[in-house]
């Protein structure tokens, strides 16, 4: 599945924690030095994140742009660093989706926010919070108590249409898995026959290339037969003497020994042929064999996600 350049990760590594920190944005510096005067941001981000139910990093293209989480009772909290500059759309729509999964689970999120954080008093308002006017004041500084509250309804239609959009594109994704797998099933077919076709060419070739030899062979020994009894009967000797016969037996023995090396020569070929052959169709049945498995699990995932996505039509 394609994922968005813009990726929420889990919030787990105390390295992340510390690279976030390190490069806090001024404004949320300023507000946690108010807040917790004497305390370096490591330490709060830390001692936030083991207090939290569940915490996360932001990040885009692989650099921080803010880290936040949710305690057990609601307390929702999040600081930036500069590189939210370089995508604040994707960021507020990625927080918004977030947020409408906090809300399955709790009624309403809330904490306090610097009243000269206007980045992060715009971005609450921007999700939906509401300031209630209750106030404090911490170093000299006034914070502003902000809540955020589930719809009863809109929210819900919302995150159900999220997740039908979700269910909906991976059954495109696992049918087009499927399709693909089915296909790579075909290929591996197609090679297959047109290995066992090829096979035959050449087995063919090899018998009448043998053929063809032992044909040219016969011709050949015929004709030296033929040369050496004229030759014995221009020298005057007899062509039933054991001097000639003896002559013609071995041009005959040689004749034979020269098919047999043909013959075996053929046979070698065609064995390893057979070899060859046999190997790459096992391996083209192999591939076959595992695309249409894999073919079988997607079909299997497609059919059973599609039934419950029809569940919510």
């Amino acid at each position: 599945m394609r994922k968005n350049k813009f990726s929420l990760l889990p919030f787990s590594l105390r390295a992340a924690l510390g690279r976030a920190a390190a490069n806090l944005s001024p404004a949320d510096r300023d507000e946690l030095s108010a807040s917790h005067a004497g305390k370096t941001a490591k330490k709060l981000l830390v001692h936030f994140a083991r207090v939290s139910q569940e915490c996360f990093v932001f990040s885009h293209r692989g650099v921080p742009c803010a880290v936040g989480g949710v305690t057990k009772e609601g307390c929702i909290w999040m600081f930036t660093t500069p590189a939210l500059n370089t995508c604040p759309k994707a960021f507020l729509h990625v927080a918004r989706k977030w947020l409408q999964k906090k809300f399955l689970f709790y009624p309403e999120l809330f904490n306090w926010v610097d009243e000269n954080h206007h980045a992060a008093r715009r971005l609450i308002t921007h999700l939906g919070g509401v300031f209630t006017g209750e106030y404090k004041r911490l170093s000299g500084r006034k914070f502003l108590f902000f809540i955020l509250r589930r719809q009863p309804m809109g929210g819900i239609i919302q995150t159900g249409r999220h997740y039908a959009s979700t269910a909906a594109q991976s059954l495109k994704e696992y049918k087009r898995n499927q399709q693909h797998f089915m296909q790579l099933a075909d290929r591996a077919k197609q090679a297959m026959s047109q290995t066992q076709q090829a096979h035959a060419l050449q087995t063919g070739y090899l018998f009448r290339s043998a053929v063809e030899k032992n044909r040219l062979l016969q011709e050949a020994a015929r004709e030296e037969n033929s040369q050496l009894q004229n030759n014995l009967a221009h020298a005057g000797i007899d062509g039933s003497s054991v001097s000639a016969q003896l002559l013609l037996e071995k041009n005959k023995l040689a004749a034979q020994k020269a098919q047999e090396k043909i013959t075996q020569e053929v046979a070698s070929k065609i064995s390893e042929e057979n070899t060859k052959t046999a190997q790459a169709l096992e391996a083209l049945r192999a591939q076959q064999g595992q695309a249409r498995a894999k073919a079988n699990r997607k079909s299997t995932i497609w059919k059973i996600t599609k039934q419950l996505f029809s569940l919510f039509k």
